[in-house]
């Protein structure tokens, strides 16, 4: 109904106009800046994608952490991941 009153688009009710999506780039943009400096300055508690990922079904194991030292990623056979017994089971951090 206030469509035809705003300049802008309008989805459900939202008026979404040039200065909202600047506002919006702003924002990613800062975003992005602040997750690069946390990415430089705790980069051993991150993981990154190297090398192609390949299809099919893969076992790893994760060692490492906040406390622990860096993350650590091996991966290991189906046997292997079987055979394993689970020493400790960790909280998420709040």
């Amino acid at each position: 109904a206030l469509g035809p009153l705003v300049n802008g688009l309008v989805v459900q009710g939202v008026v979404i106009d040039s200065a909202a999506v600047g506002a919006g780039s702003a924002l990613a943009a800062r975003a992005a800046m602040v997750s690069d400096l946390v990415m430089k300055k705790h980069e051993d508690k991150f993981m990154v994608k190297k090398g192609r990922m390949r299809t099919g079904e893969r076992y790893l194991v994760v060692l490492g952490g906040v406390d622990d030292g860096p993350l650590k990623m091996e991966s290991i056979s189906k046997k292997n991941y079987k055979e394993l017994t689970v020493e400790e089971i960790k909280e998420p951090i709040p």
